[in-house]
């Protein structure tokens, strides 16, 4: 090697030196902003996630009090993110559009939108320092999010519960069946009073109890003396809305007869023609002495939502009302039928209607009239009644009317089963498949329920 070129070589080793000596700030900067902008990018991704999902529920529990949904979102995100995050909420906003005549509210009558800022303040690992780039030694991660409520129509809905004796049974916990139900429909009813309230909404309760009979409370025309009227006038009877054919000990369902006169109310048959006991019968506070007392009664459709808490609830506290009856078995279609002509006595239905069926088992055939042990028919008629079109005719009845502003109204029935395994329920048939729940303990009930009447009356977006 020449001498010459040895010499070159160390020039350019030392040219090496002082490039790299120049690179290396440059080199560092890549790094920290590497290392911190990931971190920060990752913080992001997270604290959006956290942030969608407390606008979710900001939307979903529908507060007008600020500090309430400040609270709220605050929860939501340190349960999402940890409680030792230091996230700020900057912002929480509801706002409202309301025009139910147009549906200029992007295709709906009525939403409530609620709008979310947050950000976490976060130490930099790497922070600049002297001549070396890099983040501060604090930076802010920042998030925005927008969920809206949209409100449907107003509703009628009607509770069609099982009240047989199996509700006496105790289910998942140390309460029976039927006192269970009474703390969820407090909770629903609770949920409905508060959507009353919010969005001035004429939503419709009614409450049907069945067992083997139905409760008649609600006569309209007298055909007995005025002093019987007199001791009528707050009169409560149960009465079996089948209809029979054949006598003797050849009495059958009249399965046609029943499903083409289900508008038809009971109550002045049962009064004024007792003598045809096989058909309707008058049943007061004890029926041959095999029932004990009968504790239920109808609640037709009403708007005022408290009131009908206070009156469903009462029987377990007073032990005057709404309790099941021992020794009854159930007869679903009993309620069914009358909670169909309550629907049906409404002059304007709302837009959207709904029948949820509450039950612990399936129909069994009971010792009413005919089907006591001189009956030739030991089947329930569930079945024969389906097929016969009694849910079709319901259905399709109350589907082909309108509301008091000529819009169509739409008619639905749910059967929501606990206690039992509810696919093989005759009942599926009346509803379809699609419209069957089943709940394993007290808590998937309310919130199939609540989840029912939430999808009628308003969604999430």
């Amino acid at each position: 090697m020449k001498r010459g070129n040895f010499t070159n070589l160390k020039h350019q080793r030392g040219h090496a030196a002082i490039l790299f000596a120049l690179i290396i700030p440059g080199m560092w900067g890549f790094f920290t902003l590497a290392i911190d902008g990931s971190r920060a990018i990752q913080t992001k991704a997270r604290l959006g996630d956290a942030t969608e999902v407390a606008a979710l529920a900001l939307a979903a529990h529908n507060s007008y009090d600020d500090s309430e949904n400040k609270t709220l979102a605050t929860e939501y995100i340190h349960a999402y993110l940890g409680e030792s995050t230091p996230v700020t909420i900057t912002k929480v906003k509801r706002t409202e559009c309301y025009d139910p005549d147009t549906k200029n509210c992007e295709g709906a009558s009525r939403y409530a939108q609620y709008q979310i800022e947050t950000s976490i303040k976060q130490e930099s690992w790497l922070p600049v320092s002297g001549d070396f780039v890099g983040f501060d030694e604090t930076y802010d991660v920042a998030h925005a999010s927008t969920a809206r409520k949209y409100q449907g129509d107003s509703i009628d809905i009607a509770f069609v519960m099982d009240y047989s004796g199996s509700m006496l049974n105790n289910w998942a916990g140390d309460n029976s069946k039927y006192e269970d139900m009474v703390i969820i429909f407090d909770k629903v009813i609770n949920e409905l009073e508060e959507y009353q309230t919010n969005y001035q909404a004429d939503n419709r309760v009614s409450v049907v109890p069945f067992s083997e009979f139905i409760a008649v409370n609600d006569i309209e025309n007298k055909c007995t003396s005025q002093d019987d009227q007199d001791d009528q006038d707050d009169f409560v009877g149960y009465v079996d809305y089948l209809y029979y054919k054949g006598s003797g000990n050849n009495i059958n369902f009249d399965t046609k007869k029943t499903v083409n006169n289900w508008r038809n109310s009971r109550g002045n048959d049962m009064l004024c023609n007792e003598s045809e006991n096989y058909k309707y019968k008058k049943f007061d506070d004890n029926i041959d002495g095999r029932y004990g007392r009968f504790y239920y009664e109808n609640i037709p459709f009403t708007s005022n939502i408290s009131s009908v808490k206070l009156e469903y609830a009462s029987g377990i506290d007073a032990g005057v009302a709404f309790t099941p009856v021992k020794n009854q078995f159930t007869a679903s279609y009993q309620g069914i039928i009358k909670a169909a002509q309550y629907f049906d006595a409404l002059e304007y239905p709302n837009a959207r209607q709904i029948m949820i069926i509450l039950s612990d088992g399936d129909d069994i055939n009971g010792r009413n009239g005919p089907l006591g042990e001189s009956a030739k028919n030991k089947v329930p008629p569930t079945s024969g009644l389906i097929n016969g079109g009694l849910c079709s005719n319901i259905i399709s009845s109350l589907n082909n009317r309108y509301t008091i502003d000529n819009r169509k109204s739409s008619f639905q029935i749910a059967l929501v089963g606990f206690g039992y395994d509810v696919e093989n329920n005759p009942l599926t048939n009346c509803m379809g498949a699609d419209n069957v729940y089943s709940a394993k303990d007290p808590d998937e009930l309310l919130n199939i329920i609540l989840d029912l009447i939430t999808e009628e009356i308003g969604h999430l977006s």
